[in-house]
């Protein structure tokens, strides 16, 4: 992403390997996502579904193989080809994320 799209306020981390995750959605049921990058407070998911989640929509995050998950809210969505990009804000900080796994 350009520097002039930047919309989090802590610096972003670049995934170097595919990370999938499980989203569960009121909208939309469980998916698999692809996580594109994460911050302390957000993170960015690619996921092929029918149509885009609203702002405030809540998921439910889990990382396969673990007891690890927490929710998030949608701060926006948008399609590209048959996936949608969805920002989301954390609900809880990464490092109590990490802490939780």
């Amino acid at each position: 992403m350009d520097i002039e799209e930047e919309r989090r306020s802590e610096a972003r981390s670049t995934l170097h390997r595919t990370w999938n995750v499980s989203i569960e959605s009121e909208v939309f049921g469980v998916r698999v996502a692809r996580v594109l990058d994460y911050s302390p407070s957000g993170i960015r998911l690619s996921l092929e579904a029918v149509s885009k989640l609203e702002p405030g929509a809540r998921l439910k995050i889990h990382h396969p193989g673990t007891h690890c998950s927490y929710t998030a809210t949608v701060a926006w969505s948008q399609q590209q080809h048959r996936a949608i990009l969805v920002g989301a804000r954390l609900l809880e900080a990464a490092a109590e994320v990490q802490q939780a796994c």
